[in-house]
């Protein structure tokens, strides 16, 4: 009945904090089918071990990513962080995505987090820059070692878009930086707003789309599926990266890195000093 009500909750709308609850503890309610499947190993009652397993490999069907099929083209190394306004180490930043990226998508980046990072040479190493500083959490900056155009500022959500000149593609790729509303504690209208939001531009966009940021959403929520469901993928690796800043490990996957027409064929975590995210790193493979 557990494992049940997990999956059932996977299929509803997250319309207030009771059934966010709910969906957040699907996973933990679902691992009740192969824990009762153990138990009737140890008992040797066979016949319902058997009807568990069964039930496990079903649930590991639904349940497990799809990175979809791969991309024989270039490759950029994508980077997202969320830098808790000014809370973030910018010096920890700065020397992540000089070793591991190509295009940086920030979230929350203050006036004074763009001053310090100037300072420090991030413009030196990534030249082009896409930038809309903010007081709170909704400024939001694009940084990359290839020329961006076409840039775009849609809203809050969807700060910024821009096309990547990535040597030896026919077609630049769309890059989307993302930041959702946090669904809690804050009103749930708020997230419910920007997801929808999210989902309907991020099916308008055209071509190979690399969607990065913080989603603050899981695969176990109804409207982020929908968001998979027109195409985008990740690299089929569970990732969490909140909280960063507890006394737990992290265990909620909300910062993605998503491809649309492309492929990622290895995304990974990395900790930024004084931020409550993981950064979450992606290689991604674009259509030559």
């Amino acid at each position: 009945m557990l494992a049940a009500a997990g999956l059932l909750a996977r299929q509803i709308d997250i319309t207030n904090h009771a059934t966010l609850i709910l969906v957040l503890a699907s996973p933990v309610l679902m691992l009740a089918v192969p824990a009762a499947g153990l138990w009737f190993l140890l008992r040797r009652r066979w016949v319902p071990a058997t009807c568990a397993g069964v039930g496990t490999g079903l649930l590991v069907a639904v349940l497990a990513p799809h990175p979809g099929s791969t991309v024989d083209g270039p490759e950029i190394r994508v980077m997202s962080a969320n830098v808790l306004q000014d809370g973030a180490d910018p010096g920890a930043v700065l020397a992540l995505a000089r070793r591991h990226a190509d295009v940086v998508s920030i979230q929350e980046l203050t006036p004074g987090g763009l001053t310090q990072m100037s300072a420090m040479g991030i413009d030196k190493d990534f030249p082009y820059r896409i930038v809309r500083p903010e007081a709170g959490g909704s400024g939001a900056g694009l940084w990359s070692r290839y020329p961006l155009h076409d840039a775009g500022m849609v809203s809050e959500p969807i700060p910024i878009t821009a096309r990547v000149e990535v040597p030896g593609t026919a077609t630049p790729p769309t890059v989307v930086v993302v930041h959702l509303s946090a669904p809690w504690p804050w009103p749930i209208e708020w997230w419910r707003n920007d997801i929808a939001f999210a989902a309907e531009s991020l099916d308008r966009l055209e071509g190979t789309v690399v969607a990065a940021g913080d989603f603050n959403s899981t695969r176990d929520m109804a409207q982020f599926r929908r968001i998979l469901d027109s195409g985008y993928r990740g690299a089929g690796v569970f990732a969490p990266t909140y909280p960063a800043d507890s006394v737990i490990p992290p265990v909620l996957p909300i910062d993605h890195v998503l491809v649309r027409n492309g492929s990622s064929s290895r995304t990974w975590t990395a900790e930024i000093q004084g931020s409550d995210h993981r950064a979450v790193f992606a290689t991604v493979q674009i259509p030559k």
